[in-house]
Order: C-alpha cells, then sequence, then structure tokens
C-alpha cells in the first residue's frame, strides 16, 4: 500500500482551514453589536451602580451629537440620517431598540449607539478614537469648556438642571456616555428590569428542582 506524502496530508488540510476560515471573519453584525453597551441585564446593572460616580452640575442643557432626550427613532434617524446598522439581536428589554451610527467628528473616528425605550431615546454612547497621545485630556478640556466646568471641580461626570447626565470612561478607547433623567422613564426601566430578574429567576429555580428530582 502507498504510504501518502506529507504533501498529500497538508496542502488538502491547509486548503481546508482557509476554507473554514472564512467563516470567523467579523462581520458587520459582530463588529456593531460587540460595541452594545447593554447586551444583557447584568450589564443594565453595571450601568446603573457605576452611573453613582460623584457627579457636578451644569446649566448648560445635555445633549448626544446634538439629539435630545426623550426624541422618536423615527425623529433621531430625520435628524441624523440612515443609521449603519440598526440591532437585530433580542434585547432583555421589551421595546428596546439601538441604532448605530459611523461619524468623524474633526478627524476623529466615533461609533456612535443610540438606545431607545418605549420609543424614547434614553442612552447614548460616543466611541472615540484618535492616535494622539493625549487624547483623552483633550477630551476631557473640550467637555470641561463646552459644559462650562472649572477644572479644580471636574470628576469627569455631569448634570444639567434636567438630570440628564454626561460622563467620560475609558476602556481601550475613551468614550462618553449619556442618560436621559427622566424619572417616569427611569423608573418604567428599572420595573422591567426587576420582572426580567424576577422572571430569570423563577426559570433557574425551576432547572433546580428538575435536577433535584433526577440526580
Amino acid at each position: 500500500m502507498e504510504v501518502p506524502s506529507f504533501v498529500d496530508i497538508v496542502v488538502p488540510f491547509a486548503s481546508f482551514l482557509g476554507k473554514k476560515s472564512k467563516y470567523y471573519l467579523e462581520t458587520r453584525e459582530d463588529y456593531y453589536e460587540a460595541r452594545n453597551i447593554l447586551p444583557d441585564s447584568a450589564s443594565f446593572e453595571r450601568l446603573s451602580i457605576e452611573s453613582k460616580t460623584e457627579e457636578r452640575k451644569t446649566q448648560t442643557t445635555i445633549k448626544c451629537y446634538g439629539l435630545d432626550f426623550g426624541s422618536s427613532v423615527k425623529e433621531s434617524i430625520t435628524s441624523l440620517g440612515k443609521p449603519n446598522y440598526i440591532s437585530k439581536r433580542t434585547s432583555f428589554l421589551r421595546d428596546h431598540d439601538i441604532l448605530f451610527y459611523k461619524v468623524n467628528i474633526s478627524k476623529v473616528k466615533c461609533i456612535l449607539q443610540l438606545h431607545f425605550f418605549q420609543d424614547q431615546f434614553f442612552l447614548g454612547v460616543i466611541e472615540l478614537r484618535s492616535d494622539r497621545k493625549d487624547f483623552k485630556s483633550r477630551v476631557t478640556d473640550v467637555l470641561m469648556q463646552k459644559y462650562d466646568v472649572p477644572k479644580n471641580i471636574w470628576t469627569g461626570r455631569l448634570s444639567d438642571p434636567q438630570q440628564n447626565t454626561i460622563e467620560m470612561r475609558a476602556n481601550m478607547v475613551p468614550y462618553i456616555v449619556y442618560r436621559f433623567g427622566d424619572r417616569l422613564l427611569n423608573q418604567r426601566l428599572q420595573f422591567q428590569f426587576a420582572n426580567n430578574t424576577h422572571q430569570l429567576r423563577k426559570e433557574a429555580d425551576k432547572e433546580l428542582d428538575f435536577l433535584f428530582n433526577v440526580v
């Protein structure tokens, strides 16, 4: 029996890997969904905890990329144009829509994500990318100037008279988080989150009961 050569084995295998690797290329959906600040209930809980950072007051009304809080999806698209991507994945919140935009602000590459609950804009995130080493400090200077906040009291988080907030954060890249201060909408959000959490716990308890009966 003829023994297959090294080439006979390796070349077809390499060809198979090459074909298979095509399935692992990042899709447009993956690119945007990976940036979603609210992919699950745990992220919503973290956002609520992190939002308790000490804040300073500004008299300037906070907007996200010129968009008013409470705007509808239709109003936002009319104002900003067609989004680059609309989230298609099922959210842990009912009536939750997410729009993504790719924009350039003074040569800075940005990804903007807008979150809507019951057709009201309540959360925005702007991810900022630049090669400048001092970029984060420059963005901070711009925010302090725009919202008229002295450097000696800057904490990274501001709230306006309507209780809307803006917060500067940094992970791999700097990003800015905007949150709607409307009390009624936030109560509805918290109520639905609590209901979802309760339901998940009930389902987990059912699984444990089933295991208890079979093990």
